[in-house]
C-alpha cells in the first residue's frame, strides 16, 4: 500500500498517512450446510466458522493487529420454510496508530465503534411470506421476508490503564420484498429495519437495500 499527498495534521485512526506499508490479511473458513430449495431462506441445518487475522508484520510507521473468530449455527424454525440462526463472535485488536475494519457484524441499530476486545451474540428468526403481487408490467413481487433478531454485544477499551466496558443490546425486525422490475431477470431485494435499542430505550427505523441479484 503506497500513500502519497495525504499527510494531514489530523486523521481518523482508520486512515493511513504518507508512506509505504505492507498489510497481511489471513482468513480461514469452513461451511457445512444442507442444500436448500428456492423457497428456503437459508439451509435447514448448517454450521459456518471463520477466523481472521489482520496485521502489519514489517517494521513501519503504521502498526496494528486484529484477530477474530466467529461461528454461525443454522437451524430449522417452527413453521414451513422458517429458519433460525445463532451467531457467536469474539474479536481482539492491538492498540496502535491504525485500526483495521472489523470482519464481524456489529450490533444492529448502533454506529460502528472500535474496541480493544468485543464479544457478540445474535439470534435471528426468518419467516418467508408468500405474497405475489404484479403492478402492470413494471413490478413483479415474488415474496416478502420477515426477520426477527436480537443482538447482545459487549466492548472493552483500555485507556491509560483504565478499563471501560460498554454493553450494546438491540431487538429488531427486518421486512423485505423480493421482486423483479420490468423484464429484468435479476432479482431485487429492498426493505426496512426497525430497531429498539435497549440501552437508551429508543426505536429507530432504517430503510435499506439488501441485495441486487447481478
Amino acid at each position: 500500500m503506497q500513500i502519497q499527498g495525504y499527510d494531514l495534521p489530523l486523521r481518523y485512526s482508520s486512515e493511513a498517512f504518507n508512506g509505504q506499508y505492507i498489510v497481511a490479511e489471513n482468513r480461514l473458513s469452513y461451511l457445512l450446510a444442507l442444500s436448500k430449495t428456492p423457497n428456503d431462506i437459508q439451509s435447514r441445518w448448517g454450521i459456518q466458522w471463520q477466523a481472521d487475522l489482520k496485521s502489519m508484520p514489517a517494521k513501519q510507521s503504521l502498526q496494528a493487529e486484529l484477530w477474530s473468530v466467529q461461528s454461525t449455527f443454522l437451524m430449522p424454525g417452527f413453521g414451513r420454510n422458517q429458519r433460525s440462526s445463532v451467531r457467536l463472535g469474539y474479536q481482539q485488536q492491538a492498540r496502535g496508530n491504525y485500526l483495521f475494519a472489523s470482519p464481524m457484524l456489529f450490533a444492529r441499530g448502533y454506529t460502528n465503534a472500535s474496541f480493544d476486545k468485543m464479544m457478540i451474540a445474535s439470534f435471528d428468526y426468518k419467516i418467508p411470506i408468500n405474497w405475489e403481487l404484479n403492478v402492470g408490467r413494471v413490478y413483479f413481487q415474488k415474496r416478502l421476508k420477515a426477520s426477527i433478531f436480537v443482538d447482545i454485544a459487549q466492548g472493552e477499551r483500555v485507556v491509560k490503564s483504565v478499563t471501560t466496558k460498554q454493553d450494546l443490546q438491540s431487538i429488531g425486525l427486518d421486512l423485505t420484498s423480493q421482486f423483479h422490475l420490468f423484464r429484468f431477470s435479476q432479482r431485487f431485494e429492498v426493505g426496512a429495519r426497525c430497531v429498539y435499542r435497549v440501552q437508551n430505550k429508543q426505536i429507530t427505523w432504517f430503510p435499506f437495500v439488501l441485495d441486487i441479484g447481478f
